[in-house]
């Protein structure tokens, strides 16, 4: 009945039509192809956040500074301009070479907080195993169909200890798993190579 209010003011004032009336997009949610590499950006850039946040120590922070600094391999642009989204977030490359870096995990080491820390830990594993699901183009077999949704579940839940609140890139794994378990891959329809004319441009 609620409902049914809210759509009758909709509609006697006009607004919202493009929700209650029509399609916005007009074919099945379930053709949508997921988008994995922007879930692992999603994920990864959330994880080096939550860890630089979590640093509490002046050389700790700045160890974590001049760690990101290396790691970023962004030119700068033109005219010596850099695109604010590109020089506040880590791009695949950047983010690849941080989660595999044993620096990093010496860092995750320096957070006081030993609940948090663990959980960091717990992150930056499951983010490594990830990254063959999400950005291979390799064909997933039953099996590995099985470990993926094994891994997204434990991500699911640890996630969801952070403060209550599932991430939207979380939540969007479980569509990723759906994907992989109806069309047998992921990786190769990525819109990784989308993704990487950024660059060109």
């Amino acid at each position: 009945p609620q409902e049914s209010e809210i759509k009758r003011k909709a509609r006697s004032s006009g607004r919202f039509k493009c929700v209650i009336n029509s399609l916005i997009f007009p074919f099945l949610y379930s053709r949508i192809v997921p988008l994995p590499l922007h879930i692992f950006l999603g994920l990864g850039n959330q994880l080096v956040e939550l860890v630089e946040q979590e640093l509490t120590e002046g050389d700790d922070k700045a160890d974590f500074a001049i760690f990101l600094g290396g790691c970023k391999a962004t030119p700068t642009g033109i005219h010596g301009s850099q695109k604010r989204s590109t020089s506040m977030s880590l791009n695949g490359g950047e983010l690849k070479k941080i989660i595999h870096s044993p620096e990093f995990s010496r860092l995750i080491e320096c957070v006081v907080d030993e609940s948090q820390k663990i959980l960091f830990h717990i992150y930056l594993q499951s983010v490594r195993e990830l990254m063959p699901f999400l950005l291979s183009p390799d064909p997933l077999d039953l099996e590995r169909r099985r470990e993926f949704r094994q891994l997204v579940t434990l991500i699911g839940d640890a996630w969801h200890r952070n403060k209550d609140v599932v991430k939207p890139k979380v939540h969007m794994l479980f569509h990723c798993v759906e994907f992989a378990e109806q069309y047998g891959n992921l990786g190769a329809y990525s819109e990784s190579s989308i993704d990487s004319a950024h660059h060109d441009v």
